[in-house]
């Protein structure tokens, strides 16, 4: 029982000094790779999608607040009498977009 104790306590002695190589490994990385041109190529591709975003954002807000209602094309009358209701584009406009 005692030889199996150790066995098992060299053998986590051993699994931890693996632990800390490969520690130091992992650590050595960032010290001795040169990941500047990662970096730069991912700030500029990070840069555009941001820039496509903005603008993608702003035309959806452009089109929420440009005044025009789907209800003025359509003959409410018309609209009113096929489906028995009136359409109203109020359920459909966007909410929060400025949060």
């Amino acid at each position: 029982m005692k030889t199996q104790v150790q066995e098992l306590e060299d053998e986590i002695a051993d699994l931890e000094g693996k632990m800390l190589i490969l520690q130091g490994n992992i650590d050595d990385v960032h010290e001795t790779c040169d990941f500047s041109d990662l970096e730069a190529d991912w700030q500029a591709k990070k840069a555009a999608m941001k820039a496509d975003f903005d603008t993608q954002l702003a035309a959806v807000k452009e089109w929420n607040e440009d005044g025009w209602e789907l209800e003025n094309a359509v003959d409410q009358a018309q609209f009113a009498a096929a489906n028995n209701f009136e359409y109203d584009s109020a359920l459909f406009d966007i909410q929060g977009l400025d949060n």
